[in-house]
């Protein structure tokens, strides 16, 4: 009987994923043309999506460790995005992943050209950590340190500046999600960053970024350092629940490009604001201990790659990521990164890996991950992912 409930509840969803990517295509084949004027004025509508097939399997692993092998169609997107009066842009962006449907992008932006600015409202990424590389991402997944202290998309409203020598920005966020919005206490974060980029031109840049968030939480805080392979969920660290008054994170960061080669190096710090005395209940009475702020969190990573093949890197002035080729191209790159969650514990991880990019819309990542857990097992594992978009 278990087993049956398992195939009757797995081709739930993968009917249930059917009819949604379905009824997307429909949609997708029906306005992906629309273009042109509306009410005399311009109006263009586009459609964007990808596919995620990732594959992995640990190796050597033994009881008590994680599974030995894992296959995903991970993070399937369909998105549309409308321009018009040639200022605003409008997105929305939904993902079908770990048999569940939920919001990515979904804001309204409003461009000033005078000034090279904007003003975005909605649910987005504010420049903080390298989550927000999306299609971008040099690894089959983001560091284990930019797991742990960087944030999702939250619902919020920012304003950008942009010029070829500095990028800044200030914005105000929920600390809630997009998909629980009757939630009455969101919390909020206050986020701002600065980039400043004294060398960009002829495929050569160097650039630096300081980014903060002060954020009063709508939950207790923990801070969670996942294995960086999709297919898994498997913490390697990870601190109790902190409930905290508020905390802040911080980043420094520096990228450089040189024609083909390309680094970057990350620093995030985290500090937790607690409550001086903890009251914990029993029938014996209250017990009532003190306890100090944790400050003691950090983490950072160095990664590299080098195109063997193809164009030169690529690199998005206003996101201030490296980005994919637009043709074929052989790229080998490395990753260092470690994450101390202080009393809680520490892992390094050591990524190595090949990406091969068929065209602008077709790339396959191949990764050997190495994590080294303090007084704990070292863990290895081989992943891959086949990645469409479009």
């Amino acid at each position: 009987m278990g087993l049956c409930k398992i195939l009757v509840m797995k081709k739930n969803i993968v009917c249930k994923a059917a009819a949604f990517f379905a009824l997307l295509s429909v949609a997708a084949s029906s306005f992906a043309q629309v273009s042109g004027k509306i009410d005399n004025t311009d109006f263009k509508i586009k459609f964007n999506g990808r596919v995620n097939l990732d594959l992995g399997s640990f190796l050597g692993a033994e009881d008590g460790k994680p599974n030995r092998n894992g296959i995903s169609a991970n993070d399937c997107r369909l998105g549309v995005i409308a321009d018009f009066d040639s200022v605003w842009q409008a997105k929305l962006e939904v993902s079908h992943s770990a048999g569940k449907i939920s919001f990515k992008d979904v804001y309204v932006k409003r461009s000033f050209t005078s000034t090279g600015s904007e003003v975005q409202f909605g649910n987005f990424f504010f420049p903080f950590g390298y989550k927000r590389a999306g299609l971008g991402y040099k690894f089959v997944d983001t560091s284990v340190a930019d797991a742990t202290f960087s944030p999702w998309r939250k619902l919020g409203i920012a304003y950008q500046s942009f010029s070829n020598k500095f990028n800044w920005g200030v914005g105000f966020f929920s600390d809630g999600d997009v998909d629980n919005g009757k939630k009455v206490n969101q919390g909020y974060s206050l986020n701002a960053y600065a980039l400043a980029r004294p060398v960009f031109s002829d495929g050569n840049v160097l650039h630096f970024t300081a980014s903060g968030i002060i954020t009063h939480p709508s939950a207790s805080v923990t801070f969670s350092s996942p294995m960086p392979l999709m297919f898994t969920s498997f913490p390697l660290v990870k601190t109790n629940a902190l409930d905290a008054y508020n905390y802040g994170r911080l980043e420094i960061a520096a990228l450089g490009i040189v024609r083909r080669f390309y680094a970057e190096a990350r620093f995030l710090k985290s500090w937790v604001n607690l409550p001086n005395e903890r009251v914990e209940k029993s029938d014996d009475g209250d017990k009532v201990t003190k306890q100090d702020n944790y400050d003691g969190a950090y983490g950072f990573y160095v990664q590299a790659s080098w195109r063997i093949l193809g164009e030169m890197q690529n690199y998005n002035k206003k996101t201030g990521l490296a980005g994919n080729p637009t043709g074929r191209a052989l790229e080998v790159l490395a990753r260092f990164d470690r994450t101390d969650l202080d009393q809680f514990g520490a892992a390094n991880n050591l990524t190595l890996g090949v990406n091969y990019f068929f065209n602008k819309y077709l790339r396959v990542r191949v990764n050997y991950v190495h994590a080294a857990i303090k007084d704990g097992a070292d863990i290895d594992a081989l992943c891959s992912r086949v990645q469409f978009s479009f």
